[in-house]
């Protein structure tokens, strides 16, 4: 039920309200990722914001480093600074504190009732997004990035050069749907969250921050999404990507001998920690 002080408020507005302490102690916009857990119709999907404090159309490419690790990162980072002195304040000077990560948003609501996702109090407000979503369907992955043609796409091969540009990158290991309406909610939301922290003009559009559906390995069941999900997370960080260039092909990114022992994994992982909570509780 929308209270008397939300009237006035767009419908992005209402959203963010409803999880805004989520961030209330983080600045998201010193992090190189956002990662975003998904859940729509009991399936897990995963959203990655990459690079949300680079304010530009244009790739950045380093040419003279062979990594694609923090080292690397953090050139580019100092070379935006460099080339846009307005970004300074919401770029971390140094390699940031690592990944951010905004509590998992689900299209149904959360234990506390919070969602950023999805809006059910007043049909109207679907309505009113029926032609941003409309306009914002040319997000799945398209062949050759037409703004860095030359760039190769990735595809889990070590690179000679990083490039990055911000992204809104999804995961989705039952792939044929279209997320363009998670991205542009995504968008939505860095909008008014950074109006809210930085208090000035910026601007989140398709056309700064481009959304793409990664091509990611498959489930080949109904039930594996949640550790699909898991095991993005985790090769994300451990085989990092290099190039930031649509489109982004990871069919190779890790065997399905992963998924098959995750869940062992995740099993003894839990017992150990309970075995160290119990020996330091003695």
């Amino acid at each position: 039920m929308r209270t008397e002080d939300e009237t006035h408020l767009t419908v992005a507005e209402r959203r963010h309200r409803r999880v805004r302490t989520w961030t209330r102690n983080v600045d998201i916009f010193e992090k190189d990722f956002l990662i975003v857990p998904i859940n729509e119709s009991a399936h897990w999907f995963l959203a990655i914001i990459c690079f949300p404090w680079l304010d530009s159309a244009t790739p950045i490419v380093s040419l003279d480093s062979g990594s694609t690790g923090e080292s690397s990162l953090a050139a580019l980072r100092t070379a935006a600074l460099k080339d846009n002195p307005s970004l300074r304040g919401s770029v971390p000077a140094s390699p940031g504190p690592g990944p951010g990560s905004i509590r998992g948003k689900s299209s149904e609501p959360s234990v506390s009732g919070e969602s950023v996702l999805n809006d059910s109090s007043q049909k109207s407000e679907n309505d009113d997004e029926t032609q941003e979503q409309d306009e914002d369907e040319d997000e799945e992955p398209m062949e050759t990035d037409q703004r860095s043609a030359n760039v190769p796409a990735h595809s889990g091969s070590p690179l000679k050069s990083t490039v990055i540009q911000p992204c809104i990158l999804v995961f989705d290991s039952l792939a044929g749907l279209s997320r363009s309406k998670h991205i542009c909610t995504l968008r939505d939301y860095l909008q008014v969250e950074w109006q809210t922290r930085k208090a000035t003009q910026r601007l989140f559009t398709k056309d700064v921050i481009r959304g793409c559906s990664a091509k990611c390995p498959q489930q080949d069941n109904f039930s594996d999404c949640g550790i699909f999900v898991l095991q993005y997370v985790e090769s994300f960080f451990e085989t990092p990507i290099g190039n930031y260039i649509f489109p982004i092909k990871l069919q190779t990114w890790f065997p399905k001998e992963k998924i098959q022992f995750k869940r062992q994994e995740i099993k003894e992982l839990i017992l150990k920690l309970q075995t160290d909570v119990a020996i330091r509780g003695k």
